[in-house]
């Protein structure tokens, strides 16, 4: 089962020291230990509910990571794009280098996204960056990049269908996750529902996404990715 409470013991010069960081994180307050191990420090335990300190934990997470680098890159996604399977792998593999939309915005040029493939694999995959953005007509966009799309004229052209323009997405600096977060393990750690968007969606401060995402992120600094 799942644990109620955390306790831990520090020394009384400590606490005085950090209190405010503890109690930040619901430990607030601190009693002298039945035990104690120091010679001119008092020993202190601090208790609290597993519920406290993990909502705290989550509150802090997206600044935190934000504050964080793996291989020289923030983990910081501003953006959370919804793929099918087939080509959020292939855009892992590195076969699928160009994705297109039909709409969206130039702002999100040289900005970090999160990859979420659907079902049935319903998971946070990997992440890349908007190197290039491109605005165009569908035929001239698939003159220039279908052979970076890794999908048939057929796929392209029913996706296209009725629309006066589209956005291709060059990414770069992909990183596959060796560890993906699955849909069903996000909303139990972040205690929120979440719905993945239909096609992509901003990652606003304090939702349960951007609470979410980091954790991916996290989970391979963990995997040393």
């Amino acid at each position: 089962g799942c644990a109620k409470q955390i306790h831990f013991t520090l020394p009384e010069s400590l606490w005085e020291e950090k209190k405010a960081f503890f109690s930040s994180f619901a430990f607030r307050e601190a009693e002298k230990s039945g035990r104690q191990y120091r010679l001119f420090d008092d020993e202190l335990h601090c208790t609290a509910s597993f519920d406290m300190v993990w909502k705290s934990v989550m509150k802090k997470l997206p600044k935190l990571t934000a504050s964080l680098e793996i291989n020289g890159s923030s983990q910081d996604s501003d953006l959370l794009v919804s793929l099918r399977p087939r080509f959020a792998d292939s855009i892992l593999q590195g076969r699928k280098t160009v994705e297109v939309r039909r709409s969206f915005s130039a702002k999100w040029l040289g900005h970090r996204i999160a990859l979420y493939a659907g079902a049935p694999i319903s998971s946070i995959v990997g992440e890349a960056v908007i190197e290039q953005l491109v605005e165009d007509t569908p035929m001239s966009i698939w003159n220039r990049f279908g052979s970076s799309m890794d999908c048939t004229k057929n796929e392209f052209d029913a996706y296209a269908t009725g629309a006066n323009k589209l956005f291709a997405l060059l990414l770069g600096s992909v990183r596959p996750y060796r560890r993906p977060l699955s849909l069903g393990t996000a909303r139990s750690l972040v205690g929120k529902q979440l719905l993945p968007p239909r096609s992509y969606a901003r990652l606003k401060v304090d939702s349960p996404w951007a609470r979410a995402i980091p954790i991916a992120g996290m989970l391979q600094r963990a995997e040393g990715v």
